[in-house]
């Protein structure tokens, strides 16, 4: 089990790392626990702007990861996983 979270670990801070800098920069915000808003005001842009961008990168995240061939249903960019990666 310790040795699947740490793939599943290192998948998502791939994942992360290929995202562009605006949306790298609101991805980790998001999984710092910022609400939508917070987020808005420290980038500059109207919440649901943020709304809209977290839920795209999500879907193109796991599009990506699916054709990779990388299990899914375990990587995911939500708080847990991220709490996890800092622990680890």
């Amino acid at each position: 089990m310790y040795l699947e979270a740490e793939r599943q670990l290192a998948q998502l801070r791939v994942a992360i790392l290929e995202l562009s800098q605006p949306d790298k920069s609101i991805i980790l915000l998001f999984l710092e626990s910022l609400p939508y808003r917070q987020i808005a005001e420290i980038i500059g842009v109207s919440e649901n702007y943020i709304a809209v961008r977290v839920k795209r990168i999500k879907e193109k995240r796991s599009k990506k990861l699916k054709t990779r061939n990388y299990k899914c249903s375990g990587i995911r960019l939500d708080k847990s996983v991220f709490k996890s990666m800092r622990t680890a």
